[in-house]
């Protein structure tokens, strides 16, 4: 027979405990008493050599035998019970409590339930968004642009690139270079070619050239390493070649065209001086030509400088990573639009289920206020049988091995005297000692519930 497991004194006054009462024998259930059903070493061999002594044990699923059953489980569940009457007791005084207590815990499960109902609807939407071809070809380019920004921007230490040059206002800004071209060379051409739509035509494709050529030379002079540097390969380096020489082109040929119109003019100017004036003396007008293509050479290259520096400042010396940042600014836009729809959806379903989460926890919340110290009473009971359940199992686990291993050394030791089967078949005592014994929470609530 078991050893007598010391019980602890349990409240038989008819009288039933209050709340207070019976929260305090709750706790005061020590843990501790698992220890008192750890069998001892002498009670152990006893025990065993007892069970071996009639020749046959028989394992349960578990790997449990009858007589680890009647000297270690056994006195476990005794004990079980005997904090299952202290348990009882508490959960008897706070009756008058449960009913709130079961609601306020009832709405924190709705609570959870919307929040998980409002998780699937978003996986809802997304969902029916993904089945949307459109949405789905410019989300890939969004995630394709973004993930090729991040990688440049990694490899630019994740600065920001300099996008101006995308910016309408540049465009503006290189149009009014074209625009003062057009007003530096107007006065010329028109003298010299003397009819105002040639001259303003001529002058308009100087501008368009020089503001071309002006735009080409900053871009290439600030992204000069990433576009001719010695990792580039050369087939890639012979757009920009050409471009460097159209741009240099353009620029010569107005340059060109300017200084022989203001050559020409002045050479015309000096042609048709007046020979003598109304007094009868010779009036002459100075003209120097070589001055005059100067200045208006110098004004100009001044003109081309101005949008060199503009178009300097605007680009980032990386193209790449230029072109990738803009990518994705047009990707991310397309983007936006493509999901507004979708996200208002989003927004409206969680607008919904957001304001039946906030009516329930408010709920909740003068619920708990009402019950507030019964609930942690209940919680701390709860979290206390935990401790003693675990302490009871543990205490079963190291006697039940023990056991084990003293009734597998006396059928080693006993040869063929012990049989042990499993399910009926006979099992050595090697295998016996290998399998391993399955302690859990179900020994402890079979004999009451």
């Amino acid at each position: 027979m078991p050893e007598p497991v010391p019980l602890t004194v349990v409240h038989t006054d008819p009288k039933p405990l209050n709340l207070d009462e019976a929260f305090r024998h709750a706790l005061a259930f020590s843990p501790g008493r698992a220890n008192g059903i750890v069998l001892s070493e002498d009670k152990l061999t006893a025990s065993a050599e007892e069970e071996a002594s009639y020749g046959q044990v028989s394992l349960d699923g578990s790997g449990i035998t009858a007589g680890m059953q009647f000297h270690v489980v056994q006195p476990a569940n005794d004990l079980y019970a005997e904090w299952g009457q202290v348990k009882g007791a508490f959960m008897t005084a706070l009756k008058p409590h449960k009913n709130d207590i079961d609601a306020f815990e009832k709405l924190e499960g709705d609570i959870s339930d919307l929040k998980t109902r409002r998780a699937r609807v978003k996986e809802s939407i997304e969902e029916r968004a993904n089945t949307d071809p459109s949405y789905v070809k410019i989300k890939t380019r969004f995630e394709k642009a973004k993930s090729r920004f991040e990688e440049l921007s990694e490899r630019q230490s994740h600065r920001q690139p300099t996008l101006a040059a995308n910016s309408p206002f540049y465009w503006i800004g290189i149009f009014s270079i074209g625009a003062a071209e057009w007003l530096i060379n107007y006065d010329t051409f028109l003298g010299f070619i003397g009819v105002p739509a040639i001259a303003a035509g001529s002058t308009i494709i100087l501008g368009v050239l020089l503001a071309f050529s002006a735009h080409s030379h900053g871009v290439l002079f600030k992204q000069w390493g990433s576009r001719f540097g010695l990792h580039v390969p050369r087939i890639e380096q012979h757009s920009d070649y050409r471009l460097l020489a159209l741009a240099s082109f353009s620029l010569t040929l107005v340059l060109v065209a300017a200084g022989g119109s203001r050559y020409a003019a002045a050479m015309h100017a000096i042609g048709n001086q007046p020979q003598i004036n109304l007094l009868g003396a010779e009036a002459i007008i100075v003209v120097n030509p070589v001055r005059d293509v100067l200045l208006s050479l110098l004004a100009n290259i001044a003109a081309w400088a101005v949008g060199v520096f503009l178009s300097y400042l605007s680009h980032d010396k990386d193209h790449m990573f230029m072109d990738s940042a803009q990518e994705k600014r047009s990707a991310d836009k397309a983007y936006e639009k493509a999901r507004r729809p979708f996200a208002l959806d989003m927004a409206t379903e969680e607008a919904k289920i957001e304001r039946e989460i906030n009516e329930k926890e408010n709920s909740a919340a003068a619920r708990s206020n009402d019950v507030k110290e019964q609930r942690q009473m209940l919680l701390q009971v709860l979290e206390h049988e935990e401790t003693i359940k675990n302490a009871i199992l543990g205490a079963v686990r190291k006697s039940a091995e023990a056991y084990k291993s003293k009734l597998s050394a006396t059928a080693l030791t006993s040869k063929d005297k012990l049989v042990i089967t499993r399910d009926g078949v006979p099992i050595s005592p090697y295998e016996y000692k290998a399998k391993p014994i399955e302690i859990s929470a179900a020994l402890l609530t079979k004999s009451f519930a």
